[in-house]
């Protein structure tokens, strides 16, 4: 996602599956259409999955973690706590109490800079249908109700084989040569240092008595 995101000239529809933002804890929000077209964030008695309506998030059929719910993993966020990223780079922030000012994609200016902010399940009419007829814009707009910043620096990739820029440098680090990262601190052990046995790690670690462990052995 661009670093300096810009409002675009028109607005774009939020993709239907899949991530639309990222939460400042790394795991990605998804929109609120759920499998079968039902609604994730309110879901009613008949939907077949009721999990994803948690404020904590819930796991995919492939166990990716994800966050249907605009607390993007906060329990009671405010207005002003910046909770995650839309792929457009703009920043999102907890609800407000008035939302007379945000527009459609729940974005708004503020001290000259453009964000967006949740919108409880209060805010949302789930009466409504997913889709705003040919417009853009969803109706179901709990995080997102479109984008309104240019997508051309966004994508999507897969981090198991994504390379990093060779221009990035990491926190903390002067250049870019400085970029090796230390393994924890792992003591070496001495030369009176022995192998312990099974049995002996399990009584260091969880204490189990060494008559027990015989019992078990023989077993």
């Amino acid at each position: 996602m661009p670093l300096n995101p810009i409002v675009a000239a028109s607005k774009t529809e939020i993709p239907t599956r899949g991530i639309i933002a990222m939460s400042t804890n790394g795991v990605p929000a998804y929109n609120a259409l759920e499998g079968g077209s039902t609604n994730a964030v309110e879901p009613d008695a008949s939907s077949f999955i009721q999990d994803a309506k948690f404020w904590y998030g819930h796991a995919d059929r492939r166990n990716a973690w994800h966050f249907h719910n605009p607390h993007l993993g906060k329990e009671s966020p405010s207005s002003d706590e910046l909770i995650g990223y839309a792929l457009d780079g703009f920043p999102i922030y907890g609800p407000l109490s008035d939302t007379s000012g945000i527009d459609a994609c729940n974005g708004i200016q503020t001290n000259g800079q453009y964000q967006y902010h949740v919108q409880t399940i209060e805010q949302v009419d789930a009466a409504l249908e997913y889709c705003n007829g040919n417009s853009p814009e969803t109706n179901w707009n709990y995080v997102l109700g479109c984008y309104s910043g240019a997508l051309d620096e966004t994508d999507i990739t897969n981090s198991d084989t994504y390379q990093i820029p060779e221009d990035c440098v990491l926190d903390n680090t002067e250049s870019e040569e400085n970029t090796e990262i230390e393994p924890p601190y792992s003591p070496t052990p001495t030369s009176s240092a022995r192998n312990l046995t099974v049995n002996e790690k399990l009584m260091k670690v969880i204490g189990i008595p060494m008559i027990l462990l015989s019992i078990l052995n023989t077993l």
